[in-house]
């Protein structure tokens, strides 16, 4: 009975052991990916033409830091490949609903700029007047 209960303990851990060496090494990944990300966002800021990449460069680089997080500070690089598919397919419908949403605000960019364009714009209020004294 002592063996099975040894042998119960094995498989119900907290935590997979993570050496030291392996988590600062992610995180100065993540430190590096983070000084990346406001770099490219300065650099496209600067540089009207880039403007259309910004928020694609930014979420791919979010996407990676993420993945970093889950496999390595949440331990699921050591877990059971069913809680590897359930992760995967849960990050693959966020990914495609926001592929949707995307495509779905791009279709209606144009009727948007128009609509802006008819408008006249709206005179700034008057200032006020200085009140008299009585």
């Amino acid at each position: 009975m002592s063996s099975t209960a040894a042998h119960h303990d094995e498989e119900h851990g907290l935590a997979h052991a993570m050496p030291v060496r392996a988590l600062l090494t992610v995180f100065t990944i993540l430190v590096v990916l983070t000084v990346l990300t406001v770099s490219i966002s300065n650099f496209i800021r600067a540089h009207e033409q880039f403007h259309a990449w910004g928020v694609p460069i930014a979420m791919f680089i979010a996407t990676i830091k993420a993945i970093l997080v889950v496999l390595y500070f949440m331990h699921l690089r050591y877990d059971k490949s069913l809680n590897n598919l359930i992760f995967f397919f849960c990050f693959a419908f966020v990914f495609l609903f926001m592929i949707f949403t995307l495509v779905d605000s791009l279709q209606y960019q144009t009727d948007i700029e128009n609509y802006a364009a008819v408008q006249p714009e709206t005179p700034a209020p008057a200032a006020a007047a200085p009140a008299k004294a009585p």
